[in-house]
């Protein structure tokens, strides 16, 4: 309704001339009807009303552009405060950049082999960095207002869907085990999702760091390409236009003015370029951390398969059946329509069949 007032009429001449302007369309229709200029006069009326629309609609919008923009500084203040990095990350960006040159230099000078050492220091630092950097900004994420609502509808959301794919990996793993239906052996597929749920877990951090990741990189390469363009044709805008610009951004990037209005030099790597390089670095690098982990976690399942066979036997198969024709000794799982799972021990492990079971 505030929207539709704002349209309307406010004073009486405004109401007048409406008033008068749909009047005289109405009468000139009218006049025009059986005549070969009736088409030509209703679009000329039309046109004339469109324009004084769009007349209007340019006064609204120049008292509304400061509104707007006002709101946009107000989201690139949450922006900055939420992406604003701590002296200690700085401290390990700068630390891990300097390590990444040193292997660089080691690597150019002395041997690639030789470099390796350097690099895993580096690496490490960043990593830490990257810790450091994401629990901060979780911190901030979670003082606002809105982020427990959310949060929980998103944990909720994710937790569910990730324990029905751990459920789907645990049925696999049963299934590769033994021909058994995971039904007939509940204790045992819980303790496999149990063993999967905090990897997939894992997997989905890892994922969701990479896509953050990702869309940083994306920012910083546009970032860089513009800033690449508008120098290249800083004499196509003026100096005077370059100078509002680079004050745009040290206000984006500081949230004030510089001292005396006058604006630094510019820095080669100064800490910003450091840290909007860096910063993605070190989320992939913990993405890849994670993704190698749960990936490391999954391929050892193979080298366990006896170790499994042992522990599903003993967790859900019971000795003493009341087959005649099986051993009172074997282990078995009784299934529907008289059948029965059978576990025989053999020189490398546990093998499975089902067999029907004669009372």
């Amino acid at each position: 309704m505030n929207i539709l007032n704002n349209w309307l009429p406010t004073s009486r001449s405004q109401w007048l001339f409406t008033v008068t302007a749909v009047i005289g369309i109405l009468i000139a229709m009218k006049l025009a009807q059986g005549t070969i200029w009736q088409g030509r006069i209703v679009g000329l009326l039309a046109a004339a009303f469109s324009f004084s629309l769009f007349w209007r609609f340019w006064g609204h919008w120049k008292a509304l552009r400061f509104q707007l923009m006002r709101n946009e500084m107000y989201v690139i203040k949450a922006w900055r405060e939420f992406f604003h990095l701590s002296p200690i990350v700085k401290a390990f960006h700068l630390l891990a950049f300097a390590f990444l040159c040193l292997s660089a230099a080691v690597g150019v000078v002395v041997d690639v082999s030789d470099a390796m050492p350097v690099l895993w220091v580096s690496g490490a630092i960043l990593a830490t960095a990257g810790i450091c950097e994401m629990m901060t900004q979780t911190t901030r994420l979670l003082q606002k207002a809105w982020s427990p609502l959310l949060g929980k509808v998103l944990a909720i959301s994710v937790g569910v869907a990730l324990t029905m794919v751990a459920l789907s990996r645990a049925k696999q793993l049963v299934h590769s085990l033994s021909p058994i239906d995971t039904k007939y052996v509940v204790e045992f597929t819980t303790l496999v999702t149990a063993f999967y749920s905090p990897m997939m877990f894992i997997a989905a951090i890892g994922a969701g760091m990479a896509l953050y990741a990702c869309c940083h990189l994306l920012v910083l390469v546009i970032f860089a390409a513009s800033s690449t363009l508008m120098f290249q044709s800083r004499t196509l805008f003026g100096e005077n236009w370059m100078s509002k610009r680079r004050m745009f951004w040290y206000r984006l990037s500081k949230g004030k003015r510089p001292p005396g209005n006058i604006l630094p030099l510019p820095k080669v790597l100064s800490e910003f370029d450091i840290a909007m390089l860096m910063s993605p670095l070190s989320k992939i690098l913990l993405a890849w951390m994670l993704a190698y982990g749960v990936e490391a976690a999954t391929t050892s399942v193979p080298v366990m398969t006896p170790w499994l066979k042992t522990v599903l036997v003993e967790m859900e198969y019971r000795s003493g059946s009341a087959c005649k024709n099986l051993d009172k000794t074997v282990p078995v799982v009784y299934m529907d329509d008289g059948n029965v799972s059978v576990a025989r021990r053999g020189e490398n492990g546990y093998t499975f069949t089902i067999e029907t079971c004669k009372f």
